[in-house]
């Protein structure tokens, strides 16, 4: 069977969608790892500078796309443009998630300070039952009352202060608190510099991830086909040769016919014995008697 039914099956096109798809699941990982670490670096500046930060927002789409376009090796397409882009807004989404849910805890933390508000609360109450003003001219509490308050709380053991503590959190803040307050810190923690930036880091996830190595090229100044032919040379420096053999095939062209047995390449036999010369030569050692008699 000629080598040229084998190289031009339909099968060999299956095998290069196979392999893109592949290409893109491993990009996925690649992407999503690239991300969680743009991620988590812009949590810790966030923590420790107590700033949004939203600046770096295209650092976490920078870092999906690079991922994706290390992954696929920058064969590029939509489809791994918008995985990226999708993966690098994921990102976002969990990086502001943890601040608008980490200020809704502190917001609903009780402190030692609404201990002692509340406290001070009850002794006021105590003070208007004995006909006792707990206010001042200004409308505060007399030093009366805070004193007594903090008398109080410094007479709990630290179990004490604890179960304090919580049973007042429970009270006044029912679980549901939460759930209600987290989605709409979020909201407002995007706003519209926030949606701005993000949409600019799905840009430039999707923009790195889906650009080809041939277009990068290309700016370069490559002319289409030099482009091309250099992008396939570089693939395929450290690239494994396929599984089914097909891209170390050469062309027909390139493959010499095996010449028949006792031929060579030019068609010359080469298993015909040497041509008998008239007359024939005498071996070595013996006299020819024809020159002989003549001689005589």
């Amino acid at each position: 069977m000629p080598i040229q039914s084998y190289v031009d099956t339909p099968r060999t096109s299956t095998c290069l969608e196979g392999s893109n798809r592949m290409s893109i699941a491993k990009g996925l990982i690649y992407s999503a790892i690239g991300a969680a670490i743009a991620s988590a670096t812009w949590v810790g500046l966030i923590r420790a500078t107590d700033f949004s930060l939203w600046i770096f927002a295209p650092v976490v789409g920078g870092a999906a796309g690079y991922g994706m376009m290390r992954a696929t090796r920058m064969r590029g397409g939509i489809a791994a443009g918008a995985v990226a882009a999708v993966i690098a807004l994921a990102g976002i989404f969990g990086v502001r998630y943890y601040v608008a849910s980490t200020t809704v805890d502190e917001y609903l933390t009780v402190t030692e300070e609404d201990a002692l508000e509340t406290i001070a609360s009850e002794v006021a109450t105590e003070l208007e039952e004995q006909d006792i003003s707990p206010y001042d001219d200004e409308g505060d509490y007399i030093s009366t009352v805070y004193e007594t308050a903090e008398q109080r709380w410094a007479a709990l053991s630290e179990s004490e202060q604890h179960e304090f503590l919580a049973a007042l959190e429970s009270e006044s803040q029912p679980e549901s608190t939460a759930a209600v307050l987290t989605p709409l810190a979020l909201l407002f923690d995007f706003g519209i510099f926030g949606t701005i930036f993000a949409a600019l880091a799905a840009g430039t996830a999707f923009k790195t991830a889906s650009m080809t190595l041939e277009q990068a090229l290309m700016q370069k100044g490559f002319d289409a086909e030099e482009a091309q032919r250099q992008a396939a040379a570089m693939r395929n420096e450290d690239q494994p040769a396929a599984a089914s053999g097909f891209s170390r095939i050469p062309p027909p062209s390139a493959v010499p016919s095996p010449a028949p047995v006792g031929f060579n390449a030019d068609r010359s036999r080469t298993d015909r014995p040497a041509p008998l010369s008239f007359p024939p030569s005498a071996p070595a050692g013996r006299p020819d008697r024809g020159s002989d008699s003549r001689a005589a």
